[in-house]
């Protein structure tokens, strides 16, 4: 990987820390060992209904699971519906599903052509086809905006007409009426869900609702993408599943400013040895809505290298770039008003090894790692092995997760505090 800078010389750096210090509360990390995250699989994996689950929102492409919310058995006990929600969407953000890319178990999952919400086969990783499936399972996706207008994103029926009382394909009054759906008493306001049909068979293996991966897509206003400060603003400022602060609180122009960092290309040697491009930061992967707000901010700017900050001036949360800055002021005798203290960090603190989780989207987002050391000959005398582990949920390419872990590896040779 190429060397990055992050500070420029000079004491004009310092001042501007310095000064943002003096006017404002800074939210940050501490930059030392780091125990290592245990994903929390409830958020990737279909889980159980529980009053305690709470529905967590994909920013930018993913694979994960669905929570159950509704469920009911035919009359006749031989057909189940299920209902899971997927994500939390945006007002703000695009969703789109890939078909091409769902999972049954551990087996990808084909579509028929023409009713694109049949199931007419599964495929396992060695290739085996089988296609006893077919016409015994059925998944109809679907899209929900503020206002509870539901869209079919797969073709289908309308959930009123595949949970109501004539559910097409089968004889009348096949759901009980006190659990029918109808045009009004299911809205599942800004969500993404899926209506599975099950079909009770031995012989297709459909005698129970295996884990479903699907494999979604939002991107945040118009631009294809999520991107860092974009992410940032919507998690601030959404009053469903974010900090619900209003939109005066926070600067949007900072945001913006990230975004257009993000957008800068980086240069990389791909698997082939060929010199290659990406932009710098992009969001790709699920937020625990569970979490705390700070915990979740934190975990989005983990995934572009920036801080989040209080600036009581302007009474707003504001984004903090960690990249190279030009000077802003020079200290002297006009306008020091108080003592200079400089020291280095403690040689045991240093760190020089990381190991950088992330959800690879090569292999359905299983973690993977990436590991780095500095090299020997920026090493101190004696100084001990410290290893860094942290883990990058929110990025799911291993270009940028090794350029994020290549920054924190470089920047603890930087040891001087101010």
């Amino acid at each position: 990987t190429a060397a990055v800078a992050y500070y420029t010389g000079g004491l004009g750096w310092q001042y501007h820390a310095a000064a943002m210090f003096a006017t404002s509360l800074v939210v940050t990390r501490v930059f030392g060992e780091k125990p290592p995250k245990i994903q929390d699989n409830g958020v990737r994996q279909q889980v159980p209904p529980a009053t305690t689950n709470s529905m967590p929102v994909v920013y930018g492409d993913a694979y994960l699971g669905g929570t159950f919310v509704d469920a009911v058995l035919s009359e006749n006990q031989k057909i189940m519906w299920y209902v899971l929600s997927i994500s939390s969407i945006s007002q703000n953000g695009q969703f789109n599903y890939d078909t091409t890319k769902m999972y049954f178990g551990d087996r990808l999952i084909t579509f028929d052509s023409s009713d694109t919400t049949k199931v007419v086969s599964l495929t396992d990783g060695s290739g085996n086809v089988d296609t006893k499936v077919n016409g015994f399972l059925f998944i109809t996706l679907y899209t929900s905006n503020n206002s509870g207008v539901i869209t079919r994103k797969n073709g289908g029926y309308m959930p009123d007409v595949y949970m109501g009382p004539n559910t097409p394909g089968d004889a009348p009054n096949q759901i009980p009426v006190n659990l029918q759906w109808t045009s009004t008493n299911r809205q599942m306001y800004n969500q993404a869900f899926a209506i599975v049909k099950l079909y009770y068979s031995t012989d297709a293996g459909t005698t129970q609702l295996q884990p479903i991966t699907f494999k979604v897509k939002q991107a945040l206003n118009g631009t294809g993408v999520a991107k860092p400060g974009d992410v940032w603003y919507d998690y601030m400022t959404n009053t469903e599943y974010g900090a619900s602060m209003d939109a005066s609180l926070v600067d949007s122009t900072t945001a913006t400013t990230l975004n257009t960092y993000s957008d800068q290309l980086i240069t990389f040697t791909d698997n082939q040895g060929d010199p290659a491009t990406q932009a710098r930061y992009r969001i790709n992967g699920v937020l625990d809505t569970g979490n705390n707000v700070l915990e979740n901010v934190d975990n989005i700017l983990e995934s572009c290298d920036s801080w989040m900050t209080y600036n009581s001036v302007s009474g707003q949360w504001a984004l903090v770039i960690n990249k190279a800055q030009s000077a802003s002021l020079w200290f002297d005798d006009s306008n020091i008003i108080g003592d200079i203290k400089l020291s280095t960090i403690d040689i045991n603190q240093m760190v020089n090894q990381i190991e950088a989780k992330f959800p690879s989207k090569l292999n359905k987002d299983i973690p993977d790692y990436v590991y780095l050391q500095t090299p020997s000959g920026l090493l101190y005398p004696n100084e001990p092995v410290n290893k860094y582990t942290i883990s990058y949920d929110l990025v799911n390419d291993s270009v940028q997760a090794l350029y994020l872990a290549n920054r924190i590896l470089e920047q603890a040779r930087e040891d001087l505090l101010v």
